[in-house]
């Protein structure tokens, strides 16, 4: 599948692939998102951060709603950022204390949790939130995600 064969501004946004051609297998991405957040909220019941939890699993994979992630998805042999975004989110939508803690939640989900601002092994969370080239938002994600 190139480039060529997945729309510009796709109808339906993806999590996962799956093997069926027809895509009746591959997993949705706002399903996907909204099963996250229940599972994270269900686990965090047990030290009173079940909300916190299930606002982080609604955000973790927000940069797959993005053209160059969905091309990966389809197949396309590209490296496209998904987990930045969602933590630009948090910090938009819940400020600087609330927003910083759910933003190192969800731009470490994959890579691990950033150092606060100085470099070392890891980037630091600053450096992720500052990546320039990271996917533009597509604005479905708007209507999808609670």
């Amino acid at each position: 599948m190139s480039a060529a064969d997945f729309p510009k501004t796709p109808k339906r946004f993806y999590a996962h692939s799956g093997s069926c051609q027809d895509r009746s297998d591959w997993q949705l991405l706002d399903n996907h998102l909204t099963n996250v957040a229940k599972l994270a909220a269900d686990f965090a019941e047990s030290f009173n951060a079940a909300e916190l939890a299930h606002i982080a699993g609604l955000l973790h994979d927000l940069g797959k709603y993005t053209e160059e992630v969905q091309r990966r998805i389809s197949g396309e042999s590209i490296r496209a950022e998904h987990a930045v975004q969602g933590a630009q989110q948090a910090i938009e939508y819940y400020g600087d204390k609330l927003g910083l803690l759910l933003a190192y939640i969800v731009a470490g989900h994959h890579a691990g949790l950033a150092n606060g601002r100085d470099s070392g092994t890891r980037s630091s969370l600053k450096e992720r939130l500052a990546r320039i080239g990271v996917p533009e938002l597509l604005p479905a994600w708007q209507a999808e995600v609670p």
